[in-house]
């Protein structure tokens, strides 16, 4: 499967959010603030107008950027370069 355009597919990796999460506060776990929840993805193609993210970046977005769906069994988002926070 390969992105087009301006659009990159990812698997997402990691759902962070308020339920799952934990960070370090004042030295103590709590919970994360469901305002800083976050997922990381693995980037899986780039369309031909991306530049900064390349195939096999790993990625961090908030969990409500770019559109599902589902092919052979597997569960991809489709997003933009602007969707995505960080490259880590």
């Amino acid at each position: 499967m390969k992105a087009i355009d301006s659009k990159i597919l990812i698997t997402v990796t990691k759902k962070c959010d308020s339920n799952s999460c934990m960070q370090k506060v004042n030295g103590l776990m709590q919970h994360l603030d469901p305002k800083q929840a976050y997922w990381e993805a693995e980037v899986i193609s780039v369309g031909e107008k991306v530049g900064e993210v390349k195939v096999g970046d790993k990625v961090i977005i908030y969990p409500e950027v770019g559109k599902e769906f589902m092919y052979d069994d597997v569960v991809y988002r489709a997003i933009t370069t602007s969707e995505v926070i960080a490259v880590i």
